[in-house]
């Protein structure tokens, strides 16, 4: 605007940029490790199991096939499932890649060529990063194949066969623990 000295102008334009300039984060965000949680019980035995398996591999002691490649988590929402991965990986020091039937379905289209193209990239970056974790949330929400009927069904068949073969198929998963987690 005319009329405004240098110093108005450069004064009005920090104030703009302190407007727009993003907000800092806590700088304590706390992450906690496996040993930092309690209340699940099994579980945190377990994987302190698995962290030295995997360090014990990393180290070529142990060949994969000594080392417990999975778990599956059940219990109500807020329980802690979620918060469990993502210890195990801090506490493993290996990349938590998370996966779930909801994130593989928005992807692109959300035609089943796209949602198996989705579900078989999850993998394939957790294979890449392996050793790795691929967390599997909501893994109920898969189904059963006896179960399904109807305009669905093919569709619905077609995604277990999917998962079950990222899990167990030809392409193997050495390196890549599946923690399954559902309520």
């Amino acid at each position: 605007r005319g009329g405004r000295t240098r110093q108005e102008v450069v004064a009005s334009l920090d104030r703009a940029a302190e407007l727009l300039s993003p907000k800092q984060e806590p700088a304590t965000t706390v992450r906690p490790t496996l040993d930092q949680l309690s209340g699940l019980g099994e579980a945190v035995a377990w994987g302190q199991d698995l962290a030295v398996d995997l360090a014990e591999w990393k180290a070529g002691r142990i060949l994969w096939s000594d080392v417990d490649k999975g778990l599956l988590l059940v219990g109500p929402s807020g329980t802690g499932k979620t918060l469990f991965a993502e210890a195990l990986a801090r506490t493993c020091q290996i990349p938590l890649v998370v996966g779930s039937l909801a994130r593989w379905q928005r992807n692109r289209t959300g035609h089943l060529g796209d949602f198996l193209e989705a579900m078989h990239g999850a993998f394939k970056q957790a294979r890449e990063k392996a050793p790795a974790i691929i967390f599997l949330d909501e893994l109920d929400a898969v189904g059963s194949r006896s179960a399904f009927n109807g305009h669905n069904a093919s569709y619905d068949v077609k995604v277990v066969t999917a998962l079950l073969e990222c899990l167990d198929g030809i392409d193997r998963r050495e390196g890549v623990v599946a923690i399954g987690a559902c309520n």
